[in-house]
């Protein structure tokens, strides 16, 4: 699997440690660092566009 975000990748299924979102463009994971870098848009829902 391959982060939406910074292109990093981690052997399928996706650790733990990484977090999944569901959208209209489907299903995409990121990594833990991009997900501490923008947690507060994750949990506020902003569009990835806004990141």
């Amino acid at each position: 699997m391959t982060c939406g975000v910074c292109g990093a990748t981690a052997a399928a299924p996706a650790p733990l440690t990484w977090s999944t979102a569901r959208g209209p463009e489907g299903r995409s994971v990121c990594c833990p660092s991009c997900t501490r870098a923008h947690v507060r848009a994750m949990e506020a829902k902003l569009d990835e566009a806004h990141w």
